[in-house]
């Protein structure tokens, strides 16, 4: 329907779009039109009113009998200044629960709609005005009762979701500390292995550090034994020969006394035996110190 064809239908605070073969509301043409407290939108064919329809909060009253409406928006219950409902003769098998917030609502006619049992219990029969001043009553308390069920279903809801979200959390803290330890464990595992390692390398260290002090030693000790063997080899030799000598120069001297001991009136000979006695006494005494000599060096 064209802007200015609604216009026209609007009068004083009154806009009527009855009878207009409607099959979807002209909510944005409406809001233009905030003079119009009052709607009248019966005998068309809506089935659907749009969410948005409850932007026009200015509404005081409200007509939407013998339609095909199945639905009405969710949030019906931003229309606080809305007093008068008429939905006589839809398709409405629920009423919105935040019709509860209605508060100015003082009359509603729901009658020759599909409800479900509940609710026709609530509603009534809505066959004069007063009954259906008392559905209005009636059905508001209703939803207040409703909302507070399902309030406290939802509360129920996101108590059982914290509990779960704190047991998860708190089995998320145990495998986290869990995972801890196990890392923990593991670095002191490979800790132990390294020390192990290092333990096992300084071993073989010292023991071939310990191998090659004794293998030099042993050499050593194999050369000291060789040159003392030559030492005392070489002292053997110089002993046998100085003892040759002097058995040598003693075979002389007692030849040449015996011959002087026969040639006794020999001036030389008188001579030469003191001289020769005295010559047997030095060489055994040098022949002792040299013998002292070998026996200090072999030792």
């Amino acid at each position: 329907m064209p802007k200015d064809s609604i216009r026209d239908n609007l009068e004083g605070n009154e806009l009527d779009l009855s009878l207009s073969n409607l099959t979807v509301v002209p909510v944005k043409e409406m809001l233009q039109l905030r003079k119009a407290t009052h709607i009248d939108m019966s005998c068309n064919l809506l089935s659907v009113i749009p969410d948005d329809f409850v932007k026009m909060e200015w509404i005081v009253k409200l007509d939407l009998s013998k339609n095909n409406i199945t639905r009405l928006p969710e949030d019906i219950g931003n229309l606080q200044k809305l007093q008068h409902l008429d939905l006589f003769k839809n398709k409405l098998q629920a009423l919105p629960v935040s019709m509860c917030h209605l508060k100015s609502l003082k009359w509603l006619d729901v009658k020759d709609n599909p409800l479900d049992e509940t609710m026709k219990k609530v509603s009534g029969d809505c066959l004069d005005d007063l009954q259906c001043k008392t559905c209005a009553k009636r059905v508001v308390v209703f939803m207040k009762d409703v909302q507070s069920e399902q309030e406290r279903k939802r509360q129920k809801r996101l108590q059982e979701q914290r509990e779960l979200d704190e047991k998860k959390k708190i089995e998320d803290e145990k495998l986290r500390q869990q995972k801890k330890l196990e890392k923990a464990a593991e670095k002191e595992r490979k800790r132990k292995i390294f020390l192990e390692e290092q333990e096992r390398k300084r071993q073989e260290e010292l023991e071939a550090a310990t191998d090659q002090y004794h293998d030099a030693n042993e050499t050593k000790m194999n050369g000291h034994l060789q040159k003392s063997s030559s030492g005392k080899t070489g002292g053997i030799s110089c002993c046998g020969i100085l003892f040759g000598l002097l058995f040598g120069l003693i075979a002389i001297f007692a030849s040449a006394y015996v011959y002087c001991e026969v040639k006794n009136t020999m001036p030389a000979c008188v001579e030469g035996r003191v001289k020769v006695m005295q010559y047997i006494e030095l060489v055994q005494i040098k022949t002792l110190d040299l013998v002292q000599q070998i026996k200090d060096k072999m030792k």
